[in-house]
């Protein structure tokens, strides 16, 4: 009888150390942002919208990709920013993160400003 005490008290103190460790864990995981970095995300960013819109005042519409309008990219902590515009030039698109990896998406639209899915 002692011998099982001691045996269940021995694998309760190993679940208590992995549930420990787990939730130690996740605080270092990457997850989605705080909202001080969605407004240093959008910060980043600012260049960017800038180009883009500066070539849509010169050109008439957004371009079909950055390298078209010879716009570099940017990479956060959470990926480099994706661009879309749609097929007619009149809409443009910035986004960065992902569901999967990061439990988010931050999204500009032109016309509309920014926006968060988390």
């Amino acid at each position: 009888m002692r011998g099982c005490i001691t045996n269940l008290l021995g694998v309760a103190a190993c679940l208590v150390v992995l549930i420990s460790l787990m939730f130690v864990a996740t605080l270092f995981l990457p997850g989605a942002p705080s909202a001080r970095r969605y407004a240093s995300l959008k910060e980043q960013a600012r260049p960017l919208i800038e180009a883009i819109e500066q070539y849509k005042v010169q050109h008439g519409r957004y371009p079909e990709t950055l390298a078209k309008a010879r716009i570099g990219t940017l990479t956060t902590r959470y990926g480099p920013w994706e661009y879309r515009s749609s097929e007619d030039g009149r809409n443009a698109i910035l986004t960065v993160g992902n569901y999967m990896n990061d439990k988010f998406r931050l999204t500009w639209r032109s016309g509309y400003g920014w926006s968060v899915d988390e």
